[in-house]
């Protein structure tokens, strides 16, 4: 029985180690300035984060997708004091004004709506006086965790330790088979309907025996109604009904999206501008529904992540909050990502 932390992160791929280090180095010797002065570089970086949980539950959550609280708070000071954070409505409103967006310029936001960006993130980011953005996926506020939650639970907690995924039965005492399978399964439970996802969770489960199931970890709505009241600062975006992925799900985007509105009005007297693609995955369909509904932003995953007077708002690309402060201080500083592209030709 498992109760410790558990990571199944992929061994780091060798040039993806390299490239990162030289970013660091060029962050420390000023060269990542330099090359935003003499670019004359302008455009803002939205970090993307999830879970920000404390002692207490980190222990249920993905590290992929958590942050400790220390690290959080030295990020949080170091941009209220280096950078110039904007919450997305003016980000939004500087696009349709073709402004200028000074380097340096950032955008928070989270996904999913973890309990713990009420009770560890926003008392930081309120200390700090920053805006954020928090992107609800309702159906999970019910249910109290997400489909990532579960999985990772029944590997951690697990007192069975075969699998059999497909045709192939997987050994999960071996670490690299585990962290393959566990990837594995993420991925195919990222793109399943809602029967398909929930079926292939109990056939993991009647397999791998969990000892427990996870802990409610997502916000309620009495929670998110205290969290609009104590912190203003924070807007709120949708993120699906159902964390369903808009592209492997096309039929459904208008139905996931249209409840999860009619579930924030119902609860909030709210009308959220903003929205967040599950997994940052989008297609013209989904792209179509969401500007058709509204919304004046919405937020995926992609490369050109410098957002500019000429970003499409429907499809702002951000990136993952890495750990490292040294990355923070060069992916924010304005020269990523064109100076990573010209030394090693990518990101």
């Amino acid at each position: 029985m498992l109760h410790r932390l558990e990571s199944f992160s992929h061994p780091p791929n060798p040039r993806r180690r390299i490239a990162q280090t030289l970013q660091k180095a060029m962050y420390w010797t000023g060269g990542a300035a330099a090359y935003v002065r003499g670019k004359g570089v302008n455009g803002a970086i939205i970090l993307l984060y999830h879970s920000v949980p404390d002692a207490s539950i980190s222990g249920w959550i993905d590290p992929a997708n958590a942050m400790p609280p220390e690290h959080f708070e030295a990020q949080m000071c170091f941009l209220s004091r280096r950078r110039r954070v904007i919450s997305m409505n003016e980000l939004v409103d500087s696009i349709a004004a073709r402004a200028r967006l000074e380097p340096g310029t950032v955008v928070i936001t989270f996904d999913d709506g973890y309990r713990d960006n009420l009770e560890v993130a926003a008392p930081i980011l309120d200390r700090y006086r920053l805006p954020a953005t928090l992107y609800l996926a309702t159906r999970a506020m019910d249910e109290g965790r997400l489909w990532i939650d579960e999985l990772y639970a029944m590997f951690c907690r697990r007192s069975r330790h075969e699998l059999t995924v497909g045709n192939e039965r997987v050994d999960l005492s071996d670490n690299s088979a585990r962290a393959r399978a566990y990837h594995s399964l993420a991925d195919t439970l990222s793109r399943c309907d809602l029967s398909g996802r929930r079926n292939l969770l109990v056939k993991i489960e009647e397999q791998l025996h969990p000892t427990a199931s996870p802990p409610r970890l997502i916000l309620n709505w009495n929670e998110v109604r205290d969290l609009r009241q104590r912190y203003p600062r924070i807007e709120l975006g949708l993120h699906t009904s159902d964390h369903l992925d808009l592209v492997a799900n096309e039929s459904t985007a208008r139905e996931q999206i249209e409840q999860s509105m009619i579930d924030v009005e119902r609860e909030l007297n709210l009308r959220p501008r903003h929205f967040s693609f599950p997994y940052g995955r989008f297609s013209a369909v989904s792209r179509d529904v969401v500007r058709s509904l509204g919304f004046q932003s919405a937020v995926v995953a992609g490369a050109n992540c410098l957002i500019d007077g000429d970003s499409d708002p429907l499809a702002l690309a951000r990136i993952l909050a890495p750990q490292s402060m040294s990355l923070l201080g060069f992916w924010t500083s304005g020269a990523y990502p064109g100076l990573s592209r010209a030394l090693f030709g990518h990101a």
